[in-house]
């Protein structure tokens, strides 16, 4: 799925504004409405984010690769 987050250090590791989703400012409830809408009202583009999301945590985050890192 397309990400609306914070544009906190944890969350920009996940989500690259623009790519798997959008950043937004901590607080600036406006920017996170107009995040939403926009995804809410663009079908490709929540689709194509959707896409590049899943195959970052695929790549990244997968249940093996994250367990070999811990060990």
């Amino acid at each position: 799925l397309a990400s609306v987050v914070t544009d906190i250090p944890a969350n920009r590791q996940l989500v690259n504004d623009g790519e798997e989703g959008f950043a937004v400012p901590f607080g600036d409830v406006e920017a996170i409405a107009g995040a939403f809408r926009r995804l809410h009202g663009d079908a490709v583009l929540r689709e194509a984010m959707g896409r590049v999301a899943r195959d970052k945590i695929v790549r990244n985050y997968a249940l093996g690769l994250v367990v070999s890192r811990y060990q």
